[in-house]
């Protein structure tokens, strides 16, 4: 009986909170070739061209968190973009981030095909954001996917259908259409938006911080990876490691799971680098380790880098 009970009190919190996801369905998405905060600016329009700069404000009919029963610091959202006039109808789906303020207002600024030169998109720090993915950026979340997606719509005018999902729900929709002659343009369009995309990541670019401080094992590290066949045959471009930090409290201990023997042990770095271009990049997850033999630990070892990013020399200090 305890279990019926428990499961008809689970059937109810469902059916509740379907009701409630219905009543939030309904909102709408408005464009405009500049961004705009509210439904009665007059910059709103559905028309544009490829020489158009593309923004959507979604107006919700709920607060963004309150699609979410639980609570939330950040979560995702999805854009799906419908191609009306293609046939058969084709379907592009983009994933972004909200977090912070954004998820206390019920309407959120897009930028759907922005300027590069003000894009926000790709800042880790915006309350929106996309993620960049795949060589020369061809996976990538937002504007840079949507702009790549654009490029195989045919000649003419074409209408695009716009849905604005949270947890996994349509939470707002809207409409608009774009005029072309060739639509390949937009190869140049995504290009323009990956530079921008990199002079962003340029100015927030930041050193991790460093959450250990050994002087003298800072130094065996920048040793070993100098020594390493990564930075010999160049895998990591560089000529000079400008400053190294740890960014693990402690080493980390690995055990043999049968008999609990150690193993090594491991701790972790970042170091900005200097290239033979002079530009200066953070690898941002150097991995070293130290064999245990004997009832005691070995010289370090290096293991592994991650990836990279470029930096300001001029912020490295």
């Amino acid at each position: 009986m305890k279990t019926l009970k428990i499961f008809i009190t689970l059937l109810m919190l469902v059916a509740i909170s379907f009701a409630q996801n219905e009543e939030r369905i309904g909102g709408k998405i408005l464009f405009s070739k500049e961004p705009i905060s509210n439904e009665n600016d007059p910059g709103i329009t559905n028309s544009f061209t490829q020489n158009d700069y593309i923004y959507a404000l979604v107006i919700l009919k709920d607060l963004a968190k309150n699609f979410w029963s639980y609570p939330i610091k950040a979560e995702d959202f999805q854009l799906v973009f419908e191609f009306l006039d293609e046939k058969p109808t084709n379907l592009y789906y983009t994933n972004g981030r909200i977090k912070g303020a954004e998820l206390e207002k019920s309407i959120i600024s897009l930028e759907i095909l922005p300027n590069p030169s003000k894009m926000v998109s790709y800042n880790p720090d915006n309350p929106i954001s996309f993620k960049r993915f795949g060589v020369n950026d061809q996976g990538s979340d937002g504007p840079i996917g949507i702009s790549l997606r654009m490029k195989s719509l045919p000649p003419g005018k074409q209408r695009v259908l716009v849905k604005f999902n949270l947890n996994y729900s349509e939470a707002a929709k809207g409409e608009f259409e774009i005029t072309s002659s060739d639509f390949r343009m937009f190869d140049q369009v995504a290009k323009n938006l990956i530079d921008g995309a990199n002079k962003t990541a340029l100015k927030s670019a930041k050193m991790p911080e460093a959450k250990k401080v050994d002087k003298d094992l800072e130094n065996k590290m920048i040793q070993a990876i100098m020594n390493s066949n990564d930075w010999k045959t160049g895998f990591i471009k560089g000529k000079s490691i400008i400053k190294l930090v740890i960014i693990d409290p402690d080493w980390e201990i690995r055990r043999n799971q049968v008999t609990g023997a150690i193993l090594h042990r491991y701790i972790r770095a970042a170091a900005a680098i200097k290239g033979p271009d002079n530009k200066c990049r953070v690898y941002n997850l150097f991995t070293f380790q130290q064999d245990y033999v004997g009832g005691k630990f070995q010289p370090l070892k290096y293991d592994g880098v991650g990836d990279n990013y470029e930096i300001d020399c001029d912020k490295i200090k």
